[in-house]
């Protein structure tokens, strides 16, 4: 069962340089940290967070 598991991401990097996949993404002000890591237990966010250190500061 090892085996799969250490392949399975390798799979992944395949399918995604294919352009099978696709990445998705939301950038949110770095002031947001604390509503977005709230929101993660419920199921809230649709997609990867990525905090923007430039905004609302």
């Amino acid at each position: 069962m090892k085996a799969a598991v250490r392949q399975d991401p390798a799979e992944v990097f395949e399918l995604h340089a294919a352009g099978r996949t696709r990445a998705v993404r939301e950038s949110r002000p770095l002031v947001s940290v604390d509503e977005s890591i709230d929101a993660v237990p419920r199921g809230q966010d649709k997609a990867r967070i990525v905090f923007d250190f430039g905004e609302g500061r």
